[in-house]
């Protein structure tokens, strides 16, 4: 040993401690020696020297080798003790063998010490070792056991012949019976018998292939007698020394089981439904997985219908704008709530497309949800009729606007000429003798009320005729070219009064409509702000587009005389209503932009302050 061996002599008589030291050095010994004499010393050297071995005579004045050996084992240490004394009788020996020494030396027969103390000292290392590893391994086992115990999976270990000879905690759990109801039993006693000819294959399998997991799907009874369904593996591990069994670990999975059957009844009622019908539907699972669908022509936001197929998930089939429409709503639906609502969808076509797209959770016998239907019914020519019914309720509301005001225009503006010619016509009848001066004046007031009656009955018919049905073809049309021709056209205006013009469309510059319609309203609305300008300050004309919620607006806003529009909000559309008498015009300009912003399927409104000017915020559809 190359570690110095610590050794406690316990000795009254001097020489005989020298004795037995020499004889140690003279055994080659590398050691450190503490000699004690008496019970105190002893007591404080196994306190702080800390001996690897005890040699110890037997008898001292009030002290002996029986009492040390008392001592020491009341500490519990294990310390090898060695009784060095002169001639005892063999039963003494025996006595003190059994006692718990480890071995004894007659002080006549020295020279074999040397050799008991490192053979005393292997065997005690030797044991010391062997109780650490035990204790190692019942640690490990323990530990092992413990994590068997309390997992989820049940575990059964099965002979070579299928008896089973171990079932985890977790099993008894599962089935309902105790270890000791199944040891010693073989495992097909407990199988589904419709799954017997199924379990022995496996078996059979897995004793021809050791060490492989092979899968296995059973249905077990259990104690209650009702029968579950289990998931797990069988691995054979005989030849495995510290197994030799096969190992079996499985889960229940009844209740999976039950919702997958329940899923699959729902996907067969639902494929009967819409193999016939001219819906579109699409089944998912919880995970959004794609089990069954049918013609996914109309499900919006699908990439392509070659890319839809039973298990992909419906996120990496559909486009960014599908995802962005049916996220939220999914994510509801998972939550067993009902959405549907109508979406219109460009196509090829010329005329947009509409569909209504219902989503609905799959729920159990317990309402938890085991997945997802979507619907999709083309709409279009339902709500084509919605649509033109609301157009032909709006049209007929107009028209009895218009009419309403036909009929104001021929109770005031035609009633008025006509009362003047009928007039003028009845005094020249009735004065045959009128003067020549008179006449003349009649005639100039009988071409004057003329004049009247012809101005009214040109508006109308212009009127009429921007009312008519649209012939004209729609075109893309560039808002800031728009404007450019306008200031071309009357540039003259705009430099004699010195009047700026404004423009933003970087937001939108362009849009799909009639030309001619929108020219007219960009230009009534500019000459407007020019002819109702504040002479006090320089007109300032700031028109710009705004794109937002899918649809375009525009805004014409000036710093010229404004209207009060508090006094005048319901005249401030209306034909030949002017706020201004004292400049020249004949009020049809803003009634000529509202027919033509309504045309066009916007819609126009107004806010104003006197000597503050007016701005116009008019609103089309994407």
């Amino acid at each position: 040993m190359n570690k110095k061996i610590k050794i406690l002599h316990v000795e009254d008589l001097e020489t005989d401690a020298e004795l037995v030291k020499r004889e140690l050095i003279k055994g080659g010994l590398n050691f450190e020696e503490k000699w004690v004499s008496d019970q105190i010393e002893y007591e404080n050297a196994l306190d702080h020297f800390h001996p690897d071995i005890i040699l110890c005579d037997h008898s001292f004045p009030s002290f002996t080798s029986a009492d040390a050996l008392k001592l020491l084992k009341s500490r519990g240490e294990r310390i090898p003790f060695i009784l060095v004394t002169a001639t005892v009788s063999e039963e003494f020996a025996v006595s003190m063998m059994k006692q718990g020494i480890d071995d004894y030396i007659l002080k006549d027969r020295l020279q074999r010490l040397p050799s008991a103390v490192l053979n005393i000292l292997k065997k005690v290392n030797d044991e010391t070792e062997k109780e650490n590893y035990l204790q190692q391994i019942i640690h490990q086992e323990k530990k092992f056991r413990a994590l068997i115990e309390n997992i989820s999976e049940a575990i059964v270990l099965l002979d070579k012949v299928g008896i089973i000879t171990y079932q985890s905690t977790s099993a008894t759990k599962l089935t309902g019976y105790e270890a000791g109801e199944v040891l010693g039993k073989s495992v097909f006693e407990f199988v589904h018998p419709l799954d017997h000819k199924r379990a022995r294959k496996l078996f059979a399998t897995a004793l021809f292939k050791p060490d492989v997991l092979i899968p296995e799907f059973l249905q077990i009874i259990h104690k209650q007698g009702h029968y579950i369904c289990v998931e797990g593996t069988i691995t054979n591990l005989l030849e495995n020394e510290s197994v030799e069994a096969f190992i079996v670990n499985y889960r229940d999975v009844t209740e999976r089981q039950k919702a997958e059957k329940s899923l699959q009844k729902s996907e067969a009622n639902l494929k009967t439904i819409y193999n016939n019908t001219e819906t579109s539907y699409i089944l998912l699972d919880t995970q959004l997985n794609i089990v069954a669908f049918s013609d996914i022509r109309n499900l919006i936001g699908m990439q392509s219908p070659e890319r839809v197929e039973e298990g992909k998930n419906l996120m990496t089939v559909l486009s960014p704008a599908g995802k962005e429409r049916v996220k939220h709503v999914i994510e509801k639906a998972l939550n067993g709530e009902k959405k549907s609502y109508d979406v219109e969808i460009k196509t090829s076509e010329k005329n947009p497309a509409w569909i209504d797209i219902h989503i609905l959770p799959v729920l159990s016998e317990e309402k938890k949800v085991l997945g997802i239907v979507i619907s999709v019914e083309d709409i279009t020519r339902r709500k084509n009729t919605e649509l033109e019914r609301e157009k032909m309720t709006a049209d007929l509301m107009q028209h009895n606007k218009n009419l309403e005001q036909f009929a104001y225009i021929i109770s005031h503006n035609l009633r008025s000429p006509v009362a003047n010619i009928i007039g003028l016509a009845n005094m020249i009848q009735s004065m045959p003798d009128m003067s020549e001066t008179d006449f003349r004046r009649c005639i100039d007031g009988l071409g004057k009320s003329v004049k009247k009656l012809d101005d009214t009955i040109i508006d109308l018919n212009y009127i009429l005729q921007i009312r008519r049905e649209i012939i004209e073809k729609k075109e893309l049309v560039k808002f800031s070219s728009l404007v450019t021709d306008i200031k071309t056209s009357i540039n003259n205006l705009i430099h004699e009064n010195k009047i700026q013009i404004k423009t933003d469309f970087s937001d939108m510059n362009e849009f799909f409509t009639i030309k001619s319609y929108l020219n007219s309203i960009f230009f009534n609305l500019i000459t407007n702000s020019i002819k109702y300008r504040n002479p006090d300050v320089s007109t300032i004309i700031r028109i710009r587009s705004e794109r937002a919620g899918g649809k375009l607006i525009l805004y014409f806003k000036d710093n010229g005389l404004g209207i009060d529009l508090e006094a005048n909000k319901d005249k401030m559309f209306g034909l030949y209503k002017k706020f201004h008498p004292y400049i020249d015009g004949k009020g049809m300009g803003l009634y000529m932009v509202k027919a033509q912003v309504e045309i066009l399927g916007g819609k126009i409104e107004a806010s104003s302050k006197v000597m503050e000017g007016c701005e116009f915020r008019i609103e089309f559809n994407l």
